[in-house]
């Protein structure tokens, strides 16, 4: 295996998990929110189109997306093993991938869907902060400071409970159908997201024979 996705709900942990397989793995992740972010600090055609959608709360189109991910993953080599991280997320996104991925010679790939409950999703995101220079995420505790950069820890306006709940409802309606999909097309292995993040750990290497 050198091509996963990870997929899941917001706050089931799968970012963490993607940082542990890709140190067990030696895997390079390419996470289409931080890559979309990134191209819209760039004064480009693409980087502005992404930019004026991001602010204003839309979701950039599945062509910008692919073009964005594409553009991540022909600098890497083929035999590069690869974490794609929430991407594809909708069925239109997917479509657009399977144009352009045979392309990159990388060969096929599986999908990991970490799985909690919509009320898990709440509490967890409820209680996350995010460091406001480096963006490192933490969820629960009594750190102010972040333990990488030593920037403010800050609650996002998202991760406010009814935020959450509309975004969850877009991923319900969005995610699923895709995961559904992917799983008829036998591609997908589930995990719960719900233990605590070294079992959960420790469930994907057994699922994935790692």
């Amino acid at each position: 295996m050198k091509n996963l996705v990870i997929l899941g709900p917001q706050g089931s942990g799968k970012g963490t998990q993607a940082e542990l397989l890709a140190k067990k793995l030696n895997f390079v992740i390419v996470e289409a929110g931080g890559s979309l972010r990134e191209v819209a600090k760039t004064d480009t055609d693409l980087g502005r189109r992404v930019k004026a959608k991001i602010d204003k709360g839309f979701m950039a189109e599945p062509e910008e997306v692919a073009e964005v991910m594409r553009a991540k993953l022909v600098l890497l080599p083929p035999e590069q093993g690869v974490i794609l991280e929430s991407y594809p997320r909708s069925l239109k996104q997917y479509e657009v991938m399977k144009k352009f991925w045979p392309e990159l010679g990388r060969g096929d790939f599986k999908v990991l869907y970490v799985d909690v409950p919509e009320e898990e999703s709440i509490k967890r995101l409820s209680s996350r902060r995010v460091c406001e220079k480096c963006g490192r995420p933490y969820i629960g505790g009594t750190a102010e400071k972040c333990s990488v950069c030593g920037g403010r820890l800050v609650q996002r306006h998202d991760d406010y409970p009814e935020a959450v709940r509309t975004r969850l409802a877009w991923s319900n309606s969005e995610l699923m159908p895709l995961v559904e999909e992917l799983e008829r097309e036998g591609k997908v292995t589930r995990v719960d997201g719900r233990p605590s993040i070294e079992e959960v750990y420790q469930d994907i290497i057994k699922k994935l024979g790692l």
